[in-house]
């Protein structure tokens, strides 16, 4: 995320023509926001034709390893890390998790959990159609965040501050405080990833069941879905339990006290 982040300021401070995260590439090859192109399309009532590739190329990349945009890339999760409490579980607090077994609510508990986000995601498409502009761009932190980076990039070159570097990080701020469950919850980003990762067979999270303490000692050691954003129980069968969500964090690998869980680069 770093990285992704330190290389569009760079690409704004040389001028390299890199872009930022709604349209990263270099000259006519990109990759654009798979939400904020669609939002260009209801609002315009138009589609640009080249721009289809770059949406399908997003679309289908998404389809075959899910959400590693959301993992990899997004620098929401980075800013979120720098903000005081980011340290606690995401399960619970104090780490303490309800682990229901076996009595079928876990499926259900994930459609509740799931609804938010997609109401956002409805209420985004839906308001860029009715407004005829893209509405959540303006509040979205994931280009708050990159314009708060290029306003400073603005500073450092020219000597003049300007008002977006206390306006832009001060929405994140808000937005990420407040909604401590933004990720996880509420982002339509996310929401349409989720949707897209449907049928993902890159990446999955594998359990290693020769290894795993539930299953070799019959522990009740649920540490990958105790350090888990998305709550997600990898001893269910594979894209049972949301994990359409899972964005490639590997915070259950590192959390998993017998190394028991790996990324494969496809799944049969």
């Amino acid at each position: 995320m770093a990285g992704f982040l330190a290389l569009a300021l760079a690409g704004a401070f040389w001028h390299s023509g890199i872009g930022a995260f709604s349209g990263f590439g270099i000259w006519s090859v990109a990759a654009i926001c798979p939400l904020g192109f669609l939002e260009t399309v209801l609002a315009a009532r138009s589609v640009v034709p080249w721009l289809l590739v770059p949406f399908l190329a997003m679309v289908i990349m998404t389809a075959l390893y899910g959400r590693v945009f959301c993992g990899w890339v997004c620098p929401v999760p980075l800013v979120r890390s720098w903000l005081p409490g980011s340290n606690a579980s995401p399960a619970g607090k104090n780490g303490n998790h309800d682990v229901r077994l076996g009595n079928g609510t876990e499926t259900a508990d994930h459609e509740s959990r799931a609804w938010p986000a997609l109401s956002v995601l409805a209420g985004t498409l839906v308001s860029a159609s009715v407004f005829g502009f893209p509405v959540f761009c303006l509040v979205c932190p994931i280009g708050l965040t990159l314009a708060t980076g290029f306003a400073a990039v603005h500073l450092v070159r020219t000597g003049q501050p300007s008002f977006d570097l206390m306006v832009f990080p001060a929405i994140v701020i808000i937005e990420l405080a407040v909604l401590k469950k933004w990720c996880s919850r509420l982002c339509p980003l996310g929401a349409l990833l989720s949707l897209f990762s449907l049928p993902q067979r890159g990446l999955v999270p594998t359990v290693d069941r020769t290894r795993c303490l539930v299953e070799t000692k019959g522990s009740r050691c649920h540490e990958c879905r105790k350090g888990c954003e998305f709550d997600i129980d990898l001893k269910k069968p594979p894209f049972e339990g949301g994990i359409n969500e899972c964005n490639k964090c590997r915070v259950c690998a590192d959390n998993c006290p017998a190394k028991a869980i790996s990324f494969p680069w496809w799944k049969g």
